[in-house]
């Protein structure tokens, strides 16, 4: 067996120790070992349940769909969706992205979503593109959408939300996805980071296979 020297920045070497002091563990190789793990439990798709539809609904919990870039979170939601919309729950899908086709559930613009009125089907909202408005109108959006809840109005609603990580320092989406369990169908969420919902959401991975 080659042993090969590798150097390591006196800075990183420091925070190395720290880490490994911190959890007790024996010489900096156990401790990169450790980190090696947690980055495999966290962002290996194998170790996360699937983000099929029976599994989402099955799940007490609001559920993060989580994922490097190219490992389709978006197919996933949409499939999601299809198949809720198939078995007669209403939809609210905020479309982060804007690049689903136009026909993909009847288009809400987010002004009108303030006041949505809660007709029955399958809604999808596009945000601005003006990124203060476009905080400022989700913000007002899920200060509506909780009150809804919290008055019982969106039992049998499924809420969607692609690219959520945009959204996570809000302190009113964070609300209602905590709330999302006792008064909503369902609350799903896609993003690029777990740790930006880790105590509110339940982490699972897009579907595997996928053909788009």
């Amino acid at each position: 067996m080659i042993r090969k020297e590798i150097r390591i920045a006196s800075q990183l070497c420091e925070e190395l120790d720290t880490f490994r002091n911190t959890l007790k563990l024996e010489g900096r190789p156990s401790a990169i070992q450790k980190l090696l793990d947690y980055w495999k439990e966290n962002h290996d798709a194998e170790a996360r349940s699937e983000a099929t539809y029976e599994n989402i609904m099955a799940e007490l919990a609001p559920v993060c769909v989580y994922g490097l870039p190219g490992e389709v979170k978006s197919h996933t939601l949409n499939e999601f969706c299809i198949q809720a919309s198939q078995k007669n729950w209403n939809i609210l899908l905020l479309d982060t992205t804007g690049e689903r086709q136009s026909d993909f559930g009847r288009k809400l613009p987010i002004i009108r979503a303030l006041s949505f009125s809660r007709r029955k089907g399958f809604w999808r909202i596009v945000p601005e593109t003006d990124l203060r408005s476009r905080i400022f109108t989700v913000q007002r959006l899920f200060e509506y959408l909780s009150m809804l809840q919290v008055k019982g109005m969106l039992r049998d609603w499924c809420v969607v939300v692609d690219e959520a990580n945009e959204f996570s320092r809000l302190a009113q989406f964070q609300n209602f996805l905590m709330e999302s369990r006792k008064y909503c169908r369902k609350a799903v969420v896609a993003c690029g980071n777990p740790k930006l919902f880790e105590n509110i959401c339940k982490p699972m991975a897009p579907l595997r296979n996928s053909k788009i």
